[in-house]
């Protein structure tokens, strides 16, 4: 079974930051350090697709460039 992802990463203050869409399960992965989406510990914080939704990006990662944010707007699109 294949798995679809999108992945992006952007330079915030003095770390990487990133996001990994799960679009099959409907899951924002969020990562606030290069040590978190290089490493095993997973994600600093998962977010359902409805609670980004309802809540947008979480404080914790804002804010998002706006290319980032443009290309995740345009494949949150695609899930059903």
């Amino acid at each position: 079974m294949t798995t679809h992802h999108r992945t992006w990463t952007w330079r915030a203050h003095h770390d990487v930051r990133g996001l990994i869409l799960d679009m099959d399960g409907a899951v924002l992965h969020w990562f606030d350090a290069v040590s978190n989406l290089c490493g095993d510990d997973g994600s600093a914080l998962e977010q359902s697709l409805a609670d980004y939704r309802a809540r947008g990006v979480p404080s914790i990662m804002a804010p998002v460039p706006d290319d980032v944010q443009r290309e995740l707007d345009v494949a949150l699109r695609l899930i059903v």
